[in-house]
């Protein structure tokens, strides 16, 4: 999808929505106008340009666990639904993550440089790889590059996780270890019944700082203000370079009004 500016400027700060499981870069940007609009006002002066890229891969719903396939006619129940990658529930596996590290690598080169990436639910999780993956000091598997992954694209500023999590096997491990130095803020619903717990407070836990965010909800782009206003601060101290890290962790659902800003 094209990207979403904030301005006529030629030089806007570029951001990178990564979609969650069974949406495309259109329907998260259609859920996302209360966030974008409100990162505009709190980032001003500067200058924002969105950018709502779509999963290489079509996910269909015979592939999704506890669908009943007796129910669908054709694969056109599945139009307009992607996915950054298929776990394989037996062994854990991100079947296809290689295509998508060839897709991301490119979609960098030929459309950034990004200043930050914003994800919800799996693109969360992917947000906050790709944000490690960027970083210069960071071990990177020979199977990477050999993916596609060949951008020499900066690190990013910022990275914001909804409802994201850590990937579980080991196979993964590098990308945790040692942990995620760019700003990870890490937006989480006390009521999310579709992650599981563990797995979101494993994304904090190895993101350096430990920001994080509790709302009284489930799985979704929380857009109450006060939540906004977080994030907004966040995002605005990232790019200027004046963010500091929040003592809160994972285990303080406290309300957002209570939290010590900037973060």
């Amino acid at each position: 999808m094209a990207a979403s500016s904030s301005s006529l400027s030629t030089s806007p700060l570029k951001v990178l929505m990564l979609h969650g499981k069974t949406q495309s870069g259109q329907l998260f940007y259609a859920k996302t106008r209360a966030l974008e609009k409100h990162l505009v006002k709190a980032c001003a002066p500067a200058r924002l340009a969105f950018h709502y890229p779509t999963a290489p891969h079509r996910q269909y719903l015979r592939d999704i666990p506890d669908v009943d396939t007796s129910l669908l006619q054709s694969d056109e129940e599945s139009e307009g639904m992607y996915t950054w990658w298929r776990k394989d529930e037996t062994t854990g596996e991100y079947k296809g993550i290689g295509e998508t590290w060839k897709f991301l690598s490119d979609y960098l080169d030929q459309n950034g440089p990004f200043t930050g990436v914003i994800g919800f639910s799996q693109g969360a999780g992917l947000a906050a790889i790709l944000a490690s993956i960027l970083e210069p000091a960071r071990q990177k598997p020979p199977a990477l590059i050999s993916d596609g992954f060949t951008t020499s694209h900066p690190a990013l500023k910022f990275a914001v996780a909804y409802c994201g999590f850590k990937a579980p096997n080991e196979e993964y491990k590098w990308m945790y270890e040692p942990k995620i130095q760019t700003p990870v803020l890490n937006v989480l619903g006390s009521l999310d019944t579709v992650v599981d717990e563990k797995l979101m407070k494993g994304l904090v836990e190895v993101c350096e700082g430990n920001r994080v965010l509790w709302h009284p909800g489930g799985h979704y782009v929380v857009v109450k203000k006060q939540w906004l206003d977080a994030v907004g601060v966040f995002v605005r101290d990232s790019i200027n370079g004046t963010g500091t890290s929040t003592t809160k962790t994972a285990k303080e659902e406290e309300s957002v009004e209570d939290m010590e800003m900037p973060f």
